[in-house]
């Protein structure tokens, strides 16, 4: 080997030691791409380097380091696969060699090759897992060509800067995995909680905190236990209270897990709770993380409790009518019985009235599970509301009991939007209320005003009555709830007014005092609503 090629060689180690140092200290794939082309350029000894790398989308070859030509100028140059030299060394994936580029009939661009006087050239494409990522071009301005070695080493730096952009790639993908994981994590709605294999705190999410009252800044480094009482059963039949804690769930063999139990918070408070785990283990079998996953069942179970409550309260007021109905009618049917034809009547009125009441429920179950099911069916259209107001009133006095019933409406006709027959559902439920919470008489008035802008209508139905308790108000239209002055019935009146009228566009809300009486209103559009 003569000193020129020794020089060179030795030049070149250097330059693959330096490269190898720089991708090891620097994550930043920029300066290290700059790096590699600065050192090629002093080992292939050229004036101009051109690397480009294709775009996320794989429609361009963008510049991303030039030496030797000013940047904007071939920035603003983009090839397509195929296109120009560029382009055809990206698919074809076959180093290109030549002595003057100015005359290349391959070349795009010989008007910017002569400006920079540019002539012998050598270019390699850049792949990686075989797939082009980019090209290299290395030029002189004379005409020397590159030789076999100048290739072969420029082949090199290439494999060099490949490597470089797939473990930038495989950062970003690292970076973008661990960026959605924490995001999926931080947003979850569940409890989230990550222990290690001794059973430390790791890491909870927000929704965990709130859960458990812990912050992490204040649990990690704890035993898990501590935070969620996972404490240990020996046996799965333990007391329904106790869990099995993950770290001993190898002696069942389940790196899996589904079980209920009662949460102990920072405040000593218990909440019940479904949670889940997932053992994570290293090659060698060891235990190195725990996630458990933890889901609030209380409103569950409260919706069960309420359910049960439901079905013995349908129960019981479904019994009462149909005991009327069989009543009359096996007193009516037996022989041993006579009866004159107003005692007659009497009984197939009660008959009757006790089948309407009997219709009502099951009219509101069926109107419920539509609301519930967003299958309502509405009939909108426009109408006078005041003409309904009047209507409703009129059939509803036989029904009111000791009350008054007045109506307080607009001097002009109303016109709303709306379905008049739900409307009408919506009064008698809200006046049957009103009558049924004023057990002394008292006056019971339906206002109709139009407020705002834009306009829309106000009905407000105002009692005499007992009132209600703050603490129901913010529950009162909640599906099945009843106060303890109403467990006659299924706590479906109002859950449904509000279905209604909020499927109609409207709101629902009330505002009442104990001992004073109660104010239900509701609004209805004047125009229709914007869906």
């Amino acid at each position: 080997m003569d000193t020129e090629s020794a020089t060179r060689t030795e030049r070149a180690v250097r330059a693959f030691q330096e490269i190898a140092h720089a991708s090891a200290t620097s994550l930043d794939l920029q300066s290290l791409l700059e790096s590699i082309v600065d050192q090629a350029i002093a080992v292939i000894q050229a004036e101009v380097s051109i690397l480009r790398l294709l775009d996320r989308a794989g429609e361009h070859l963008e510049l991303q380091v030039a030496r030797g030509v000013p940047e904007e100028i071939v920035r603003q140059i983009r090839f397509r696969p195929g296109e120009g030299l560029a382009g055809r060394l990206l698919l074809d994936g076959e180093p290109l060699r030549g002595l003057n580029l100015q005359q290349d009939p391959r070349a795009t661009q010989r008007d910017l090759a002569r400006r920079g006087r540019w002539r012998a050239f050598v270019a390699v494409p850049l792949q990686m897992h075989q797939q082009p990522i980019g090209v290299w071009f290395m030029i002189r301005r004379e005409r020397k060509p590159f030789s076999d070695q100048d290739l072969s080493l420029l082949s090199s730096f290439a494999d060099s800067a490949s490597t470089a952009v797939e473990r930038n790639a495989l950062l970003y993908a690292v970076v973008r995995e661990k960026h959605e994981s924490e995001t999926v994590i931080q947003a979850s709605a569940h409890g989230i909680l990550v222990v290690d294999g001794r059973g430390w705190v790791v890491n909870m999410n927000p929704a965990l905190e709130r859960l458990t009252g812990w912050t992490l800044r204040e649990a990690r480094g704890q035993p898990c236990c501590d935070i969620v009482g996972c404490q240990f059963g020996h046996d799965r039949h333990d007391a329904a209270d106790a869990s099995i804690c993950p770290l001993h769930a190898e002696q069942y063999g389940d790196d899996r897990a589904f079980l209920e139990y009662q949460l102990t918070t920072r405040e000593g408070q218990r909440i019940p709770v479904e949670t889940s785990y997932g053992l994570i283990r290293d090659d060698d079998g060891e235990l190195t993380r725990i996630v458990m996953v933890f889901r609030d069942i209380s409103h569950q179970r409260e919706l069960n409790r309420m359910r049960a409550e439901l079905i013995a309260n349908v129960s019981h007021e479904l019994r009462t009518p149909l005991s009327l109905i069989k009543g009359y009618a096996t007193t009516l049917l037996s022989p041993d019985v006579t009866l004159d034809e107003a005692e007659t009547r009497r009984f197939l009125n009660n008959v009757s009235v006790a089948a309407d009441h009997l219709g009502r429920m099951i009219d509101d179950l069926l109107c419920a599970s539509r609301i519930e099911t967003q299958q309502l069916g509405l009939q909108l259209q426009y109408f006078d509301l005041g003409a309904i107001v009047e209507k409703t009133l009129q059939w509803f006095r036989p029904h009111a009991g000791e009350c008054e019933l007045a109506a307080d409406l607009p001097t002009q006709p109303l016109q709303v939007y709306a379905d008049p027959d739900r409307v009408e559902q919506v009064l008698v439920n809200l006046l049957s209320n009103a009558v049924k919470y004023s057990p002394g008489g008292g006056r019971v008035t339906v206002q109709v005003r139009q407020v705002g802008d834009p306009p829309f209508a106000a009905i407000h139905v105002v009692d005499e009555g007992q009132g209600i308790a703050q603490e129901h108000l913010p529950q009162i239209f909640d599906r099945y709830y009843l106060t303890e002055d109403s467990q006659q019935g299924i706590g479906l009146g109002l859950y449904i007014c509000q279905g209604l009228v909020e499927a109609m566009g409207g709101q629902i809300w009330v505002a009442s005092e104990l001992g004073k009486g109660s104010i239900f209103s509701f609004s209805l559009p004047t125009g229709k609503v914007a869906s």
